[in-house]
């Protein structure tokens, strides 16, 4: 359970219920996260996923197959933020399974409020 503002900081300053942040030493790959309960995560994401620009052009960080799965949360949360750099250093299958926001199944990307970017 996940209660109020306590957290890792995103690179915005604003905490993070989950958080992935890393470089070319950023390998994160078929990973399951499951019976997640977030009260009042309010001022915070939800999920912050970023692959920062890394320092040797030629290696790259990537997340992938990455679930989420029977998460409850009550109360209103910052748009969560899948962002990587390329195609070579990417965040690709993320899924949200059963996800429920005040007890109502939260059924796409726009109602969860995730918001994908690759720079």
């Amino acid at each position: 359970t996940y209660t109020g503002k306590a957290g890792d900081a995103a690179s915005d300053g604003n905490t993070a219920v989950i958080r992935f942040l890393g470089d070319q030493q950023l390998l994160v790959d078929d990973v399951t996260f499951s019976d997640i309960r977030v009260e009042n995560p309010e001022t915070s994401y939800l999920v912050y996923m970023h692959i920062r620009k890394p320092e040797k052009p030629e290696e790259h960080g990537r997340i992938r197959g990455v679930v989420f799965e029977n998460v409850a949360v009550t109360g209103t949360w910052l748009p969560s933020v899948l962002s990587g750099l390329s195609s070579e250093a990417s965040i690709d299958g993320v899924r949200f399974v059963n996800l429920t926001r005040d007890g109502k199944p939260v059924l796409s990307a726009k109602a969860a409020d995730v918001r994908l970017a690759n720079e």
